[in-house]
């Protein structure tokens, strides 16, 4: 009986004896040495490396065409910025010229001028004269409407 006991793998006992903690029996551990196995070596196989000349062309031509396309890339950014700055210059440019116009609209609407006034700017500010009688050239125009002119005015 003891005999059985000890290969019992449950570890119960039948009765009112209080159980054995220690294991009635010690297996022995048996450690076999790893076979290890060594790779066979195979004959180096010299992978070709080199790349034949129509191919290194292929690749090099394809390279400089990216390159060219990368840098003509970088050049129209560069000029789109350069033309977004000009006119963002030009807009506040003519919101300026605008602002100034209107100011000067409507101080036109506010004062009236007579003709004299008109005259005298004319005259003393921006140095109009009369023509002379040898500077004036009539034109008499026989038909009324909408004509071509295919030739210049006779003097």
């Amino acid at each position: 009986m003891e005999e059985k006991r000890r290969y019992s793998t449950t570890g119960y006992e039948n009765g009112s004896a209080a159980r054995n903690l220690q294991p009635q029996w010690e297996q022995e551990e048996i450690r076999r040495p790893r076979r290890v196995e060594l790779p066979e070596e195979q004959p180096k196989v010299k992978i070709k490396q080199n790349i034949d000349l129509i191919s290194m062309l292929f690749l090099m031509c394809a390279i400089a065409a990216t390159l060219f396309m990368c840098v003509n890339y970088l050049k129209v950014q560069s000029d789109v910025v350069q033309l977004n700055k000009s006119i963002s210059g030009l807009e506040k440019q003519i919101t300026g010229l605008e602002k100034e116009n209107d100011a000067l609209a409507a101080v036109l609407e506010n004062e009236k001028y007579d003709l004299e006034t008109v005259y005298q700017m004319a005259v003393g500010v921006l140095g109009m004269v009369y023509p002379n009688n040898n500077e004036i050239i009539y034109y008499n125009n026989e038909s009324t409407g909408y004509f071509r002119q295919y030739q210049d005015i006779p003097e």
